[in-house]
């Protein structure tokens, strides 16, 4: 078990049984351990080579487009926040915060961007991917959601600066 992999059950702990899609899955390890934890987890990723129950072949965008408004208890995105325009990281927010049922959970994982000293996150998003944990907090509180938190491993000079993130929040 990772440190990100306890945080994100953390957060989603708050909605136990619920339904949880995890977005570009990869193989799947996360399903399984949301699963072990009592969710109702599956997954879906446009790259697997082992479809199952659980686990779809299908593109973040699609697959979450294709979920019933308001079905979800969670849903956790992965490599699908890796190579987003501001366009889609704004589609995906809006994606989530429709899918997601009331004081649902998202969360937003992705490798942590080169860090720019003096440089404004939000607008350095504009011009690379993946996009500064602060512009995915900026999108969420703009579609509405609250309790936003970030795992980031690199902060404060701790090892880690390069790593996965994450952020965190719930739907109203």
């Amino acid at each position: 078990m990772t440190a990100l992999e306890d945080w994100i059950t953390e957060r989603l702990g708050r909605v136990p049984g619920g339904r949880v899609l995890h977005i570009e899955c990869g193989d799947g390890a996360l399903v399984r351990r949301l699963n072990e934890a009592g969710f109702r987890a599956t997954g879906a990723d446009p790259a697997t080579a082992m479809e199952s129950a659980t686990i779809g072949r299908a593109s973040g965008l699609e697959h979450l487009g294709a979920q019933r408004r308001s079905s979800l208890h969670g849903v956790v995105l992965s490599g699908a926040t890796e190579r987003v325009s501001p366009g889609s990281a704004r589609a995906l927010a809006h994606l989530a915060a429709t899918r997601l049922r009331p004081g649902g959970i998202a969360v937003f994982v992705s490798p942590h961007p080169d860090r720019v000293d003096g440089g404004d996150p939000i607008t350095s998003d504009l011009a690379r991917r993946p996009l500064h944990p602060v512009t995915w907090c900026h999108l969420l509180a703009r579609y509405g959601f609250g309790e936003i938190t970030v795992f980031d491993p690199g902060v404060a000079g701790r090892s880690g600066a390069g790593a996965l993130y994450a952020v965190a929040a719930r739907h109203p």
